[in-house]
């Protein structure tokens, strides 16, 4: 085969190259019915050309679909290498999903092939059957009317042409449905461009291209998910072993992750959270890991900074979408000195923009991106591509903030986001302090709505192993830190938080739990009164005087100077206003500053609205649970 750039082929023609070069190396390892089994990159490379042709056999167009319903094994792989080494567009189906959705897939993409594997939900194989008149391949066991994945990969038949390149779309991947059903992302997926030595962030993650191969990856996230997808068109085809975990286990993980030496790793955050429960697991084994990656949701800064004390290494938010990314980056960036759950800079390939709620460029907003990842469709649904793009760019629905460094913190769903009193609550907001607490491992914030009129918030709270916090202790923690007006009303702790997928939570399932919850224990909401902040007129000039010297970077600032004078400028009146107002819960406006202009009259002003804006009287003993709510 003619040597072509590394970059623009398919991933599949890519393993063959490798095949060629290190035939009998381990490419690939999974452990079935509790047998490890392992296939090196030339036996790999034999058994996806003898399904390509299969496949080719059984009438195949370019572009035709080809399911994969099956738990994580060898032979989604290799499906997925099969298929896009002819032209077909793979994707791999939770096996564990309802009937009513793999009905709506398998409508929606239409396969020509689907493979199965026996030991799949019956509901499974019964909607085979009873849908499509197409060719079905059972893995492992036999069953009537399937063709036998096991014969089929055992025949020598070698393939004659391949799709080179990357012309074709790769991947179907149907995201997971929190509301209505999932939707299917058309994509041409990754490409290979490894340059060696590797520097993250600083990190020598691996030195050479032998040190790379030498160590394997290891996918603990589901194959269906574009993340345990994105480790097979990667590493195979760049010589990197993969591990593949039937189901993930999380003293299993830690195990692997010692055994092999790894350098670096991922976690969903729900996998994150259950391997930070096996301490002592974790104290007695011996890691080499340089840097570790947590995405796929948020992330609470407690959950970060937990793993990185667990680890030993730096633990970095990563950031991306089934849709496309990444978008952005750490590389160039001092982890030591970088601000704790960022998600990095704006990636140098990727234009980003972050749009207000009055649709104008800001610092806080719902991010909007475009590059060459992008995907190329929600397949068949032109109606949600209308929804997602503003002309070229796509918009995320997640919401971020940009500081003034120019690092991106992700702040939750556009769609997440409730008011109470007025005020707009991003749940990963409480969720960040809640989890600052030593005792908290993982939390959810949601809201239950109250007297039909108003959404308060609430909040279900995963605790650390051998770690206990009263919901009163907690919620006077949240006070310390936070907005009187979205303190938790309700605490409630579980052994594990409700999941909805991989690495998401079931924030509807919780809310309803919660709802249920409020009805039943209506007079524990109200807040302890020693909780609530008080500040003397001491306090407050401190604060002006401090914060304004702070963002200056002066010492000399006082009370009677004109701000305007010191040539403030208006990001900085900004910057104060959002202090003041997160400091004191109070609604100071930006055109207070303008019109008071002394930081004495600033503090007066301020004085006045902490005062109006008391919502415990402290004197009084008659405030009940409904009037705090």
């Amino acid at each position: 085969m003619p040597e072509f750039e590394l970059s623009k082929i398919s991933p599949s023609v890519a393993l063959t190259l490798q095949a060629d070069k290190t035939p009998n190396r381990t490419a690939i390892t999974d452990f079935v019915d509790g047998q490890e089994r392992s296939l090196s990159f030339k036996e790999l490379d034999n058994r996806i050309d003898s399904l390509a042709n299969f496949f080719l056999e059984s009438g195949v167009r370019v572009g035709d679909r080809v399911a994969i319903i099956s738990g994580d094994r060898i032979e989604i792989a290799e499906t997925f290498m099969a298929a896009i080494r002819i032209g077909m567009i793979p994707y791999s189906v939770n096996p564990n999903i309802s009937q009513e959705q793999l009905k709506y897939i398998l409508n929606n993409s239409n396969p020509k092939i689907v493979v199965v594997e026996t030991s799949a939900p019956k509901h499974s194989i019964n909607t085979l059957n009873s849908m499509f008149s197409t060719i079905y391949i059972a893995i492992d066991d036999e069953l009537e009317g399937f063709a036998s994945y096991r014969e089929i990969v055992s025949k020598s038949n070698k393939l004659d042409e391949a799709c080179i390149f990357n012309e074709i779309p790769q991947g179907i991947i149907y995201t997971s449905g929190s509301t209505g059903f999932p939707k299917g992302v058309l994509r041409k997926l990754f490409k290979i461009d490894r340059k060696y030595p590797e520097i993250f962030a600083g990190i020598e993650i691996f030195a050479s291209e032998e040190e790379f191969q030498a160590i394997p990856s290891i996918i603990s996230m589901p194959m269906f998910h574009v993340g345990g997808l994105w480790q097979v068109y990667t590493s195979l085809p760049d010589g990197s072993p993969l591990i593949i975990m039937r189901y993930f286990e999380p003293a299993t993980y830690l195990k692997l992750l010692s055994k092999h030496k790894l350098i670096s790793c991922g976690f969903l955050p729900n996998q994150l959270s259950m391997c930070l429960k096996e301490k002592d697991l974790i104290d007695s084994l011996d890691f080499s890991l340089k840097l570790c990656f947590v995405g796929g949701s948020s992330s609470s800064d407690g959950l970060i900074a937990e793993a990185q004390k667990a680890f030993g290494c730096p633990v970095i938010s990563g950031y991306g979408m089934t849709e496309g990314g990444p978008m952005f980056t750490y590389d160039g960036v001092d982890l030591d000195a970088m601000p704790v759950g960022t998600c990095g800079k704006a990636d140098k390939d990727t234009d980003v923009q972050l749009i207000d709620a009055a649709g104008k460029k800001s610092d806080f907003g719902e991010l909007w991106f475009k590059n060459e990842t992008l995907f190329d469709e929600y397949y068949k649904r032109p109606d949600i591509m209308a929804e997602k793009f503003d002309g070229d760019w796509f918009k995320t629905g997640d919401v971020f903030y940009r500081d003034k460094d120019g690092f991106y913190f992700h702040r939750g769903r556009s769609d997440d986001m409730f008011i109470c009193d007025g005020e707009n609550i991003y749940p990963q907001e409480i969720e960040n302090i809640l989890s600052k607490h030593s005792a908290v491992l993982h939390s959810c914030v949601t809201y239950i709505e109250h007297d039909e009129s108003r959404q308060v918030p609430v909040a279900m709270v995963e605790c650390k192993p051998s770690c206990k916090v009263t919901e009163g202790e907690l919620r006077k923690h949240y006070l310390e830190h936070g907005q009187l007006y979205a303190y938790p009303r309700i605490i409630k702790f579980v052994d594990k938080l409700p999941s909805l997928g991989p690495g998401k939570v079931d924030r509807p399932k919780i809310r309803t739990i919660l709802s249920s919850e409020f009805k039943n224990n209506s007079e524990e909401r109200e807040p302890d009164e020693e909780c609530i902040k008080s500040y003397t007129d001491e306090d407050i000039d401190s604060f002006v005087t401090d914060t304004w010297n702070d963002i200056v970077k002066s010492d000399s600032i006082d009370m009677q100077q004109n701000v305007f004078d010191l040539g403030m400028n208006s990001i900085q009146v900004t910057m104060f206003v959002e202090r003041a107002k997160q400091q004191f819960d109070i609604p100071f406006q930006l055109q207070d500053v303008f019109e008071l202009e002394t930081l004495s009259a600033m503090a007066d002003n301020i004085k006045g609205l902490v005062d109006a804006h008391q919502l415990i009287d402290h004197t009084s003993e008659e405030t009940t649970a409904k009037e705090i709510i």
